[in-house]
C-alpha cells in the first residue's frame, strides 16, 4: 500500500517491529538487493542498508537489526 510520508516522494508502508513505517524508494531498494542475491548474507545486508539509508532516515538502533 502507498502513503505519503514525504511530500512528493512515493513510499510503501510496512509493519516492522509492530510499528508501521513508510519507506521511500522501496522498489529501488529491493531491485538493488536482488543485484547481489548471490552474495553473502552480510554483503546483501550491507547493500540493502546502504540503499535504504540513501533514501530514508535509519536510526542507529535500526542498523543492527
Amino acid at each position: 500500500m502507498y502513503g505519503t510520508c514525504c511530500p512528493g516522494k512515493p513510499n510503501r508502508r510496512l509493519r516492522i517491529g509492530g510499528q508501521e513505517v513508510g519507506i521511500s524508494g522501496f522498489d529501488q531498494i529491493m531491485a538493488r538487493g536482488l543485484e547481489v542475491i548471490d552474495g553473502t548474507d552480510d554483503e546483501q545486508r550491507r547493500v540493502l542498508l546502504d540503499e535504504m539509508k540513501r533514501q530514508n532516515y535509519v536510526p542507529p538502533s535500526g542498523e543492527g537489526q
